[in-house]
């Protein structure tokens, strides 16, 4: 949990300093966690049936546009999910999360069964339009999760860290111009 506290207090005081805005949503170029500043590698909405669904924001400690490394990568990574519709619900936003799954994981869910129901079962709470995740993946750990700034869960093991990364990065990913967007690349 001691990531994300340096997050939000670097988030707080670089309000002001270089950043974007996609579908309404300011996105900082850069931020600071456990003394490592990390880097906007790029960011995209994700889209489904002509709605704008969320923004996602891919944070590297040294950027890379190729997704095998960024998923395989020995620093963290952070994805931020920003929730820009009024017409997604809880368990839209849990089947979405069990199909990337299905998908980065060519269907061999069985080894992350028990992680994937902890994660959906948190989900299960009414998410918003407004509403902030942040994906802290840290190697040798897992991933720590976090929603409007307060902790979720520590959902252990490089396996769930490399398989959920791989929603958005792999090479079956939920959405292809999002992922080609949160890596900053046409040549994905």
């Amino acid at each position: 949990m001691k990531y994300l506290t340096i997050f939000f207090f670097t988030t707080f005081l670089s309000l002001s300093a270089n950043g974007r805005t996609i579908a309404g949503i300011n996105i900082l170029e850069e931020i600071v966690i456990e003394n490592k500043k990390m880097l906007l590698q790029g960011a995209g909405i994700r889209e489904k049936f002509l709605f704008n669904i969320y923004t996602a924001s891919l944070y590297l400690v040294e950027k890379s546009c190729n997704p095998r490394k960024v998923i395989n990568c020995r620093s963290p990574v952070m994805v931020q999910l920003d929730i820009t519709s009024t017409m997604i619900t809880s368990q839209q936003f849990i089947d979405g999360l069990i199909e990337g799954i299905k998908r980065a994981t060519n269907g061999h869910v069985a080894p992350l069964r028990g992680r994937l129901d902890r994660a959906t079962g948190l989900l299960q709470n009414k998410i918003k339009k407004g509403d902030r995740f942040q994906l802290l993946f840290i190697p040798g750990k897992g991933v720590e999760a976090y929603k409007n700034g307060k902790y979720i869960v520590l959902l252990k093991g490089d396996d769930f860290r490399k398989a959920l990364l791989g929603i958005w990065l792999g090479a079956n990913p939920i959405d292809k111009k999002l992922k080609q967007a949160m890596l900053n690349s046409e040549n994905i």
